[in-house]
């Protein structure tokens, strides 16, 4: 056999192998956080695992989760922190072409405090260091109330690389001691996870990635770009079912809700997006833009 026929015949075995390896990595946290998803880092507050029976049974009317489960995280205050952050993180796993994340969530925003912020974001994670902005934003505040368990899945972008690790970042703030069971998690599933399979429950190893080429050069890579108005429309959340909401990367665009559907939107000419009026306006009348 040829030399090229050699080398064009390893390289289908190859991606035979890695398609055939390829699974879903789940965690639906009825013993915890598990050995998967750790919290390199947190302020004020941690996740925490816990049950919704005995959240419900001390007063904290969290709604059972359509898994049927009692296993949940919830993001938790430590006594008296007005400010609560946490991240978890998986390990850096090579993903395959069309991979996803799938998130089973429940938000409760406190009524108590109108004003209080809430962030839910997911971040590629290279060599321990987040990328600038997240590939996929729930964000709202606490004038919303989402009284049931939801599902979100969104595919994970690999032209800047196939080898990550996923950090899920959680915050809370308020004026006084913010309140436990605003944030939880229910179950998280990585698709498309190249090495092997690990069903919810399971207990595989955690898959190794393989060696890494040495560099051929030493020259310093381009600056990536910084996501502009073209970031897909799962990257924003709507935080009610209707409305105008502001892009968070530029002034210039902003998303119209429609049955929590967000339609990516542009303003015409110079003008911006104001977030008092919920209309395009000059840039001197938009502090900040």
């Amino acid at each position: 056999m040829t030399s090229w026929r050699w080398n064009y015949a390893l390289l289908m075995l190859a991606t035979l192998l890695a398609t055939t390896l390829a699974g879903d990595w789940c965690e639906n946290f009825e013993t915890g956080a598990g050995t998967f998803w750790t919290q390199p880092s947190s302020q004020g507050g941690s996740w925490q695992h816990t049950g919704y029976k005995n959240e419900s049974a001390h007063g904290h009317h969290v709604p059972k989760p359509p898994t049927g489960e009692d296993g949940i995280l919830l993001l938790r205050p430590h006594h008296h922190s007005i400010v609560v952050w946490s991240m978890l993180t998986s390990p850096e796993l090579q993903f395959l072409p069309d991979a996803s994340i799938q998130l089973d969530y429940w938000l409760w925003f406190n009524r108590s405090q109108p004003d209080s912020p809430l962030s839910f974001m997911l971040f590629r994670q290279v060599n321990g260091i987040e990328d600038e902005y997240a590939f996929l934003n729930i964000s709202a505040y606490a004038s919303v109330y989402q009284s049931h368990w939801a599902s979100i899945e969104a595919g994970l972008e690999l032209s800047r690389g196939d080898t990550f690790a996923i950090a899920i970042y959680g915050y809370m703030a308020g004026d006084g001691p913010v309140m436990s069971s605003d944030l939880g998690l229910d179950r998280l599933i990585l698709r498309g996870v190249s090495g092997g399979d690990n069903p919810c429950g399971g207990d595989a190893p955690i898959p190794t990635l393989p060696p890494q080429p040495e560099p051929t050069n030493t020259r310093t890579p381009p600056t990536t770009p910084r996501p502009g108005p073209t970031t897909p429309h799962y990257d924003f959340f709507c935080p009610s079912q209707y409305g105008l909401f502001a892009d968070p990367y530029t002034c210039h665009y902003f998303y119209q809700c429609n049955d929590w559907f967000a339609v990516h939107m542009e303003c015409p000419a110079e003008l911006v997006f104001n977030v008092k009026t919920k209309q395009c306006d000059y840039k001197k009348k938009v502090p900040g833009c």
